[in-house]
């Protein structure tokens, strides 16, 4: 289980049996010990983890499994593969527990049309997604690679309030220097991210000092950051 490493809040959801992921509701829940420390319940803590479901191996019976796990413990989401999120969405109908997946999962650069990923976009909020990632990897911060990428980014980020969902971004952030990172970050807001997370699904996971650096970064956008 895992919690999200760096969030944005831009606009209005929440992220993932194996990994979880701090929402966006974190702030009227904390109060402070006599030290200053901030001390949330159980039950606070599970409202802000997400449910990873999207691993391959996660057939029907997984699925079901842990979004029984998720209604259970009320916990802020689940995020499956994009096939199965009709399914996980009938399985959580009557909760508050969202349903995240990835966008544009077939189109592993952004080089496809817009209206694909519009097109991708409309498919998964009807079968009941309602919050949509992208991943975007360390290749997409090239020079060339990245205009595009946040030209996409732009498009299903105008489709937000259309569409009801919100928008996730998971930036690999493995090799990448502390400016590209930082600008990343910047870049990625701008374009109208509600989300940027550290880490990729699959992949090493993001190290605190880049958690740190992020949250720094996207703080000075007056946005809310939580960490992992």
């Amino acid at each position: 289980m895992m919690v999200a490493d760096a969030i944005t809040g831009g606009s209005p959801q929440r992220q993932g049996p194996e990994e979880m992921s701090s929402s966006d509701s974190a702030g009227h829940l904390t109060s402070f010990g006599d030290r200053g420390r901030q001390r949330l319940t159980v039950e606070q803590v599970a409202g802000l983890l997400d449910h990873r479901l999207y691993m391959p191996h996660v057939g029907p019976a997984e699925l079901e499994a842990g979004c029984q796990l998720a209604r259970d413990h009320q916990l802020a989401a689940v995020t499956c593969r994009p096939e199965q999120v009709a399914a996980a969405a009938e399985h959580l109908t009557g909760t508050d527990v969202a349903v995240v997946t990835a966008v544009g999962s077939q189109n592993r650069t952004c080089a496809a049309s817009d209206d694909v990923w519009i097109d991708d976009a409309r498919v998964l909020t009807a079968q009941g997604a309602s919050e949509l990632a992208v991943a975007v990897a360390r290749a997409r911060l090239e020079p060339r690679e990245w205009p595009g990428c946040l030209r996409t980014i732009e498009v299903l980020a105008a489709l937000q309030p259309v569409e009801g969902f919100r928008l996730r971004v998971h930036l690999e952030t493995g090799e990448l220097s502390d400016e590209q990172i930082t600008t990343a970050c910047e870049d990625l807001t701008r374009a109208g991210a509600w989300m940027v997370q550290g880490g990729l699904w699959e992949g090493e996971r993001t190290g605190f000092r880049q958690v740190v650096l992020m949250r720094e970064a996207l703080g000075v956008l007056g946005l809310d950051v939580g960490d992992g």
